[in-house]
């Protein structure tokens, strides 16, 4: 799928996802197919707005989105994920692995206005048992990097008794080199199910002076659950409304 388009664009014409099984046993994943470059496409394609079916989609290596866009994976952020139902598999939208790698890194470019939106769906490394990387992880640490309008709706689930690890991560690299062109994230809306990690979200703001990156205007709600740490926060402006559970390890 090539070109420009204005209407929202469908991620199974990029790729076929994971197929999921069904026997006496239970539900899930057939065979694994490495669909890490098929969403990499299209996620660098010209649609501002990305169709997830509701199937599998198992990576290798980190995913970028380097555009603004808004990404719909479809299946409620409530639902459970691999390890706990065959239900929450049938019915959501999953990019999973059993890697120790970010499952999607978003940096983009300067932007305005609601530039980047994840909805439903789940981000899953439950199968990765030595999980130390941010599953889902925001950068404004280089100059021009500007980020208005980020909104986060999903569940992200690591492996049962992980003590290492952040589901959700803001602006998690200092930069002290900027001098003219300010790297920011604001206007940060997080509603999601964060369970089985080291931190469940962390967002950092730096700006000791005019120059560093910063997060500002953060909204953290939904639940985290399992976690040591459920939020690591800086953010002088945070309204935190997150329903918090602990875990036992």
């Amino acid at each position: 799928v090539q070109g420009t388009f204005d209407c929202p664009g469908n991620v199974g014409w990029f790729a076929s996802g994971c197929e999921v099984v069904s026997n006496q046993y239970g539900i899930y994943v057939g065979q694994r197919i490495d669909e890490t470059d098929a969403l990499q496409y299209a996620l660098d394609s010209s649609f501002r707005e990305l169709h997830f079916p509701t199937k599998p989609f198992y990576i290798t290596a980190p995913l970028l989105l380097s555009r603004e866009k808004r990404l719909v994976l479809h299946g409620s952020d409530m639902k459970l994920s691999m390890e706990q139902t065959g239900v929450g598999m049938m019915n959501n939208t999953i990019i999973f692995s059993d890697k120790d790698i970010t499952l999607l890194s978003v940096a983009v470019s300067e932007s305005y206005q609601n530039a980047v939106t994840i909805e439903g769906g789940s981000f899953d490394v439950s199968l990765c048992k030595n999980f130390t990387q941010n599953c889902i992880e925001v950068h404004a640490d280089e100059a021009g990097q500007r980020i208005w309008g980020l909104t986060i709706n999903t569940s992200v689930k690591g492996a049962y008794g992980s003590t290492t690890g952040c589901g959700i991560c803001i602006n998690h690299i200092e930069n002290r080199q900027l001098t003219t062109d300010l790297a920011y994230i604001t206007c940060v809306r997080i509603n999601s199910r964060v369970s089985n990690f080291g931190i469940g979200i962390r967002a950092m703001n730096y700006r000791p002076t005019e120059y560093h990156n910063w997060c500002t205007d953060l909204r953290i709600d939904g639940s985290i659950s399992n976690c040591p740490c459920a939020i690591d926060t800086n953010v002088e402006d945070a309204d935190l409304r997150a329903t918090l559970q602990a875990g036992y390890y």
